[in-house]
């Protein structure tokens, strides 16, 4: 009996000290957060930025002059350098119900619907594919 409060007693004083180790030890080191370097945007990124603001400006104006906004579905968007043409080739719901293919070309932020203005500024032309611009119109 005796032997076992002394392996108590030595338990109990082996858990003490350890607690007050545990208490007073030095604390674990961190190292210090790591900023991230932002490198300011190059010409073509910025050109690049102006280019998608310009179309889904276009976009969402032509999306709202539609009859049935919610029923439009762009099949292609793709614009020049500075955006100053941009094509879009959508699908929506017509005044009889049913879905049409219909194209638009926006020159110097004019609309041109006319096959013959479709066919002068997109057809053929080097464009950017701004397909991805369809998520940020509204």
């Amino acid at each position: 009996m005796n032997i076992l409060k002394i392996i108590i007693g030595i338990l109990f004083v082996w858990i003490v000290y350890g607690f007050w180790q545990l208490k007073n030890a030095p604390p674990i080191y961190t190292p210090p957060p790591v900023q991230a370097i932002k490198t300011p945007p190059t010409a073509k990124e910025i050109a690049s930025e102006e280019r998608f603001q310009k179309v889904v400006a276009y976009g969402t104006a032509l999306k709202s002059s539609m009859r049935e906004p919610k029923s439009v579905e762009w099949l292609s968007i793709t614009a020049n350098d500075d955006a100053s043409v941009a094509c879009f080739k959508y699908k929506g719901r017509n005044g009889f119900g049913g879905m049409s293919i219909e194209h638009i070309a926006i020159v110097k932020g004019q609309a041109k619907t006319d096959s013959r203005d479709w066919n002068k500024h997109c057809t053929g032309k080097e464009m950017y594919d701004l397909k991805r611009a369809r998520w940020a119109i509204n």
